[in-house]
């Protein structure tokens, strides 16, 4: 019957057995739910991720190799998924690992020097260790290595630091940096790969920019200075280049691209709201008038889907209350938290800040005569006169540096009130 579909294992068993191991076990059109596939396959994705990493494609050995493993120990007879089946069952009552592959059976030797050293998966910004992403396709949005940053910690990512990429990475960055420098200056720096090497043995990834650190070295090798805007940042490969990803609390990509900073004005916040906040269980307060919590740490750990994330408490101003939040960066701590602190102060000291607005009757006087200068604040006289201590999340409400602020901070006011009465 012309067409119809038949059984070629029992035509010829050889060729179909090898057709089958090529295929199925080779090639992977096999499903499987025995633990020597399982095993093999998260060895294949290994390679396949150092291949990324490395931007080379020729650390796994070639099929042919794969194939004689298995061929070698794939018994004759054997071409089909149900014999297969049937006979790994028996066979792996005696050796459980006959066909479990291991790293040097897939790995050609040249891919030793591929190591988590020189391409980490993750990245340490400010104590946090924040995912990194390798993808080896030129051209591709995504091509080179990808920081992975939640949208709560944007703020707390340093470009800077970011310009280091990873240390398999950082020698052709320094390479293409090097080669792209005018001529008049590039020509001081030959053999570059040797001005290269000497400058990579003494420097260290910080949060100083790469372009700084590398020309203050080769100042001090050669006496050549190199202006800061002769260097060609804009014109490197993309994969020199790092690339953001930033994601939401359940891993959803929200934006993504080479330029951080237009990331941060996208997903950083604006104006009153330029910090995102960080929910951290226990410590997060509303609705306070007075310090009846203990002291506040200067910063804390959270982990948001596996990464470990850095939160720092601060006060946060509501108007007729204060707010203990967790916010995103230190900066954001100290500047919100200078407020709130305020604020909260002025809670607590409100009898006083009542009888200073009732009586502080020249104010308005002297509003007028300085009509002209830049306008104050609301409560400026109160505000502008409480202390502000670097120390102050360390504070309870019976720290003595609590109660010295207030009555040093008090005396102030009185006295500036009283000034203000006697000039108007």
């Amino acid at each position: 019957m012309p067409r119809r579909k038949i059984n070629y294992g029992p035509l010829d068993p050889s060729e179909a057995r090898e057709i089958f191991i090529r295929f199925a076990l080779v090639e992977g059109d096999f499903h499987s739910r025995a633990p020597f596939w399982r095993h093999n396959r998260e060895l294949l994705e290994h390679i396949e991720a150092l291949e990324h990493k490395s931007r080379r494609r020729d650390l796994m050995v070639d099929d042919q190799l794969i194939y004689e493993y298995y061929a070698k120990r794939v018994p004759d007879g054997i071409y089909s998924t149900p014999q297969f089946d049937k006979w790994l069952r028996k066979a792996t009552k005696e050796q459980p690992k006959l066909l479990h592959m291991r790293m040097d059976d897939l790995l050609r030797k040249e891919a030793e020097a591929v190591s988590h050293q020189q391409f980490p998966d993750q990245l340490n910004i400010s104590g946090m260790h924040l995912p990194l992403e390798y993808h080896f396709d030129p051209g591709h949005k995504r091509d080179g290595v990808t920081l992975k940053v939640p949208r709560a910690v944007i703020n707390q990512v340093s470009e800077e630091r970011c310009q280091w990429l990873v240390p398999g990475l950082l020698r052709e960055r320094v390479l293409a940096l090097l080669r792209g420098l005018p001529k008049v200056l590039r020509k001081s720096f030959v053999p570059v790969p040797d001005y290269a090497d000497a400058c990579l043995k003494v420097m260290e990834p910080c949060d100083l920019p790469l372009t700084r650190i590398l020309a203050e070295q080769l100042k001090q090798m050669t006496g050549v200075h190199i202006p800061e805007d002769a260097w060609p940042e804009e014109s490197l490969p993309d994969h020199l280049r790092m690339s953001f990803k930033v994601v939401d609390e359940e891993g959803g990509e929200l934006a993504s691209g080479r330029e951080l900073t237009p990331l941060k004005k996208s997903c950083g916040g604006k104006g009153e709201a330029s910090y995102h906040r960080m929910d951290s269980s226990g410590l997060e307060r509303d609705g306070l008038t007075d310090w009846d919590f203990g002291a506040l740490p200067e910063s804390i750990e959270l982990n948001r889907g596996g990464i470990k994330l850095i939160g720092f408490p601060a006060l946060v101003d509501q108007g007729d209350t204060v707010a203990v939040r967790v916010l995103d960066s230190q900066a954001n701590a100290e500047r919100t938290g200078r407020v709130g602190l305020r604020k909260l102060l002025m809670l607590k000291q409100a009898k006083e800040i009542r009888y200073l607005r009732r009586n502080l009757t020249g104010l308005e006087k002297m509003r007028l005569h300085y009509a002209k200068a830049p306008k104050a604040p609301e409560g400026w006289v109160m505000e502008g006169s409480l202390t502000w201590r670097e120390s102050w999340w360390r504070w309870s409400s019976t720290s003595p540096l609590l109660k010295e602020s207030l009555r040093c901070g008090m005396k102030r006011v009185f006295a500036v009130a009283s000034k203000i009465n006697n000039q108007a």
